[in-house]
């Protein structure tokens, strides 16, 4: 365990950010664990119901991408 600990601390900080991010983001999608349109941005709800998490998350979304989603009203 410290070894695994000790290589992800070899890895620049910020490399280790956003491939953590990407990763924290895309995997709970990918087991079916959440729905795509709760990690992506959409105005009314980030600004209308507080959902400040939409503003990371849709930055770092890694899945394919989909144009119902991108095109969302």
């Amino acid at each position: 365990m410290t070894d695994s600990v000790a290589e992800l601390r070899k890895i620049p900080p910020v490399t280790r950010f956003l491939t953590l991010s990407l990763v924290g983001t895309t995997v709970p999608y990918l087991l079916n664990l959440i729905s795509p349109y709760t990690l992506l941005y959409h105005p009314s709800a980030v600004f209308g119901k507080l959902q400040i998490w939409r503003l990371y998350t849709s930055f770092f979304f890694g899945s394919t991408p989909y144009p119902s989603l991108l095109c969302h009203d």
